[in-house]
């Protein structure tokens, strides 16, 4: 009897670890996840740092009313404020007329006006709450975040008062230019919704959005999705060659992904190994269109980031490997390889004292570790752990150091 009752405990605790790991995730791993919160329980140094700042933040996150697009006082040409809204970051007033128009364009140099009542950042704090809150439920089991993740998403993506038209055709607009030119550029602001569609998944099993939401919001995506893949507003987008291109791989195969539909995941995938990685890393590593800017350490590791996404998208198909896919003697381990050279180089970069944070750098450190089973990046990983414990992306993949 006792023999039956330990052999029926085991098969209950393999089931629930492999409905578990099923967990849909789009930039995220559970099986990193689940290895990180046996960490946090045994309250090992590397991790808890970085735990105790999640929790700061999502308390701090649990007080926010809502994030909406129709909060912003400035109104697109379309007079709707459900119109996603935006200006190009880089655009100052032109010093030699009047009014300030025509525009100019300072690559690298933030326009501070450019920011303000600006939908890009209730986009980024909507992407960056939902995810905090998320993992805060995930690794806690606390239902007041997942409540709340909830809670954001429905205002952003479902309710009728509050809701955002799934289309970005006045992002990153060019003041004073044909009633704010309109420009695709403001697509690679979008990448942050597949971080709310990753919170999402991390809080299903809270039933804090019903399935009726779950629809709904699907029914949203694939409006959207339709919309960046088939309109010829996007088309612009599509076929740049640095890092907006990359980044438009990188949202539409996450959006097929999460909507089920492999077969167009994987065709873009397929493709991108040649149009993304192979055209845009060169033998040695370099990336030949974000070297041209005046940001060329930072607009490298950006593109790198969203190369390291396509690649981890590819994990899922049998005929895609960004992690050793090889053309002309280029690949992305190669690109990862000469950040670092020129991160411990500085000197010897192409533009002297350029800031750069490598927060987010460290996380493509660790998901290269894994991806090639490989200990050559730890010590660096230690390095910039040193430099920024409570960094939040310790929380998102695993390593053992």
């Amino acid at each position: 009897m006792l023999k039956k009752i330990i052999l029926l405990l085991n098969i209950m605790l393999i089931s629930t670890v492999v409905t578990y790991s099923e967990k849909n995730l789009l930039l995220l791993e559970e099986d990193n996840l689940i290895k990180i919160k046996e960490k946090i329980e045994r309250k090992e140094s590397f991790v808890m740092p970085a735990y105790e700042e999640l929790l700061l933040k999502a308390e701090a996150a649990l007080a926010i009313e809502r994030i909406s697009v129709v909060d912003k006082e400035i109104v697109p040409s379309s007079k709707d404020k459900h119109d996603y809204m935006s200006f190009g970051p880089y655009w100052w007033p032109n010093p030699e007329t009047k009014d300030g128009f025509p525009y100019i364009k300072k690559d690298g140099k933030v326009n501070p006006q450019m920011k303000k009542d600006s939908d890009s950042l209730r986009l980024q704090n909507l992407a960056k709450s939902t995810e905090i809150l998320a993992l805060a439920y995930y690794y806690t089991s606390d239902i007041k975040y997942a409540e709340q993740v909830a809670k954001l998403v429905k205002i952003w993506f479902l309710d009728e008062e509050t809701k955002m038209n799934p289309h970005l055709r006045y992002g990153q607009a060019i003041p004073g230019q044909l009633k704010d030119k309109l420009t695709s550029l403001g697509i690679l602001e979008s990448r942050q919704i597949l971080r709310v569609l990753d919170a999402v998944t991390l809080i299903e099993d809270s039933n804090c959005l019903s399935k009726k939401d779950i629809k709904e919001l699907k029914k949203w995506i694939v409006k959207f999705n339709d919309w960046l893949y088939n309109d010829e507003f996007c088309y612009q987008e599509k076929h740049r060659p640095n890092n907006h291109g990359t980044y438009y791989d990188y949202q539409v195969t996450g959006y097929f992904i999460y909507l089920d539909e492999d077969e167009k995941a994987e065709e873009i995938l397929k493709a991108a190994q040649y149009t993304r990685l192979a055209s845009h890393i060169g033998s040695k590593g370099q990336n030949f269109h974000e070297l041209e800017r005046t940001r060329p350490l930072h607009y490298s590791i950006f593109d790198l980031e969203a190369l390291v996404g396509l690649a981890i998208y590819g994990d899922r198909y049998k005929d895609v490997n960004f992690w050793t896919f090889d053309v002309n003697k280029t690949s992305l381990k190669k690109a990862i390889d000469y950040i670092i050279k020129y991160k411990n180089n500085p000197d010897m970069w192409l533009v002297k004292n350029e800031k750069v944070n490598f927060d987010s750098f460290v996380k493509t450190l660790i998901i290269a570790t894994e991806k090639y089973n490989t200990d050559e990046y730890k010590e660096e990983i230690k390095k910039l752990w040193k430099e920024n414990p409570k960094n939040l992306n310790y929380l998102k993949w695993n390593i053992n150091i």
